[in-house]
């Protein structure tokens, strides 16, 4: 008997899900070696590469703090099969992140599989198709400008959305099915997004509202087998027992962090941040569209399945109102890399919004719409170099500097670990910090004159601060792209 052919919305899911792969993982991937090291990139390089996963732990916290080193011994194994050249350490991200598309068109099919509002099928109405609503966020997710540039650095942002997708996939499993294996799984995955990146607690307490919203308001209990909310519940509370160990460890360096002004270069914001942060994080052309299906998946997919959406609009808000909340009680926290669980969202609903749109040419022309105008946006942004100079800055201060000197490096911080990188290792020790502090009160570079006689110099320093290294250091060594090497 010949086996039966697939539905016309089933095939179209999948040419939509083979799309985002191939444009996704094409995106992530696409000459990874190609710029230079980036600061950001110096701390998790530095953590990787200590001796042993204590070393890495360690390390970790010092240069990271708050952060738990997931990432960080990942990486160190990493490195140790594939070496620390900038395109191989990339790879790994790449990796986790081209894993994220596959991750989000899961996530979004159960949840719209296994939240099905009993009502829905007994109503007029018809059920949001998972599938499709899930290739389309797999899609705008595989060509958004945000998600591809964070998987293209040496970060544990990939590693932890990939974390937050998987548990988001067992957390709702475990809503209706029974057995042990799906809410230790959401647990296990809580845990391990959390020690990646301490951010991820914003997605976390998204489900607990999410939770506290059926239990209040959701009294529909009908299913074979009826659905649960200790189940989901006992996850997070698993999760939570299995993290505490390591919370004090990781609340006493995040705080020591906050002391000693690591967070003092982020600006406070207005309260309407988050539309900007989607706005720049989708890019300015793209934004409109997306925004509209959004509402218009919040709106028409919320009347059919509205247990689904609920938890989607929990997934895109309570990470934006707690970032807006911390910055304006304890210190500003407003950037968009603490918020790609929302940004996440904001796609996925969107991708919701394009499967309830009825007709197949005009949701085929919207999404063609917001893919290259997506693309449009990456293009722009890679068609110019923009990274810093390091490895040549580098190269011109050690064969200028005086035998036994040193070389002093401003912004002090993550600048020297990159220009670190670009030495040969026996010559470390030649490249210092600047002496000098930035304060986040006014906002200001305190810079003090040191012995060195050569100085690498970020030109993208404030002009009063670049104004006060010159004076040190009239003299011109040699000068790239955001970068200067000068001499007393």
């Amino acid at each position: 008997m010949a086996e039966a052919r697939p539905s016309a919305p089933r095939r179209h899911a999948r040419i939509v899900l083979a799309a985002a792969i191939a444009i996704g993982t094409a995106l992530r991937f696409w000459r990874l070696g190609v710029d230079e090291m980036l600061r950001p990139e110096a701390a998790a390089w530095i953590a990787a590469t200590a001796p042993g996963i204590r070393g890495v732990f360690a390390l970790g916290l010092r240069y990271d703090a708050g952060k738990l080193s997931l990432y960080d011994i990942v990486l160190h194994y990493w490195i140790a099969a594939f070496g620390q050249g900038v395109a191989a350490m990339r790879t790994l991200s790449a990796a986790f992140g081209a894993g994220a598309i596959i991750l989000l068109f899961l996530a979004v099919r159960e949840i719209f599989g296994t939240l099905r509002d009993p009502g829905t099928t007994a109503s007029a109405l018809e059920p949001v198709d998972g599938a499709l609503a899930g290739a389309y966020a797999a899609l705008l997710f595989g060509c958004n400008f945000q998600m591809v540039a964070m998987a293209r650095i040496v970060r544990m942002y990939p590693l932890m959305l990939a974390l937050i997708l998987t548990q988001i996939f067992f957390f709702v499993r475990a809503w209706r099915r029974a057995g042990r294996i799906n809410w230790l799984a959401a647990a296990l995955c809580t845990a391990l997004a959390v020690a990646a990146n301490d951010t991820a607690l914003f997605f976390f307490a998204a489900e607990a509202v999410w939770l506290g919203y059926l239990f209040r308001f959701d009294k529909s209990r009908a299913g074979d087998p009826p659905p649960s909310l200790m189940r989901p519940a006992l996850a997070l509370a698993l999760a939570a027992a299995l993290f505490s160990p390591l919370a004090v460890v990781a609340w006493r360096s995040g705080y020591g962090a906050l002391e000693r002004g690591a967070m003092a270069w982020v600006e406070p914001r207005p309260p309407w941040w988050p539309i900007g942060a989607l706005r720049g994080m989708t890019g300015n052309a793209a934004f409109a569209p997306l925004a509209a299906l959004a509402v218009w998946g919040a709106w028409d997919g919320g009347r059919r399945e509205r247990r689904a959406v609920a938890l989607m609009l929990c997934w895109f808000a309570i990470p934006f109102l707690a970032v807006l909340a911390i910055s304006y009680t304890v210190t500003p926290l407003m950037t968009e890399r603490y918020v790609l669980a929302s940004l996440t969202a904001f796609l996925a609903l969107a991708g919701v919004g394009l499967a309830c749109v009825r007709r197949p040419a005009l949701r085929a022309a919207l999404a063609a719409l917001v893919v290259i105008q997506s693309l449009a946006h990456l293009h722009s942004r890679w068609r110019k170099p923009n990274d810093i100079q390091w490895r040549e800055a580098a190269a011109a201060a050690i064969s200028a500097v005086p035998s036994g000197a040193q070389i002093a490096v401003m912004p002090p911080d993550e600048p020297l670990w990159v220009v670190r990188y670009y030495l040969p290792p026996a010559q470390w020790s030649r490249a210092v910090g600047a002496d000098a502090h930035f304060s986040g009160s006014d906002r200001r570079w305190s810079f003090s004159c040191g012995t060195e006689p050569i100085a690498i110099v970020e030109s993208d320093l404030p002009p009063d601060a670049f104004a006060a290294v010159r004076r040190c250091y009239p003299g011109a060594v040699a000068e790239f792209r955001r970068v200067v090497v000068v001499k007393r």
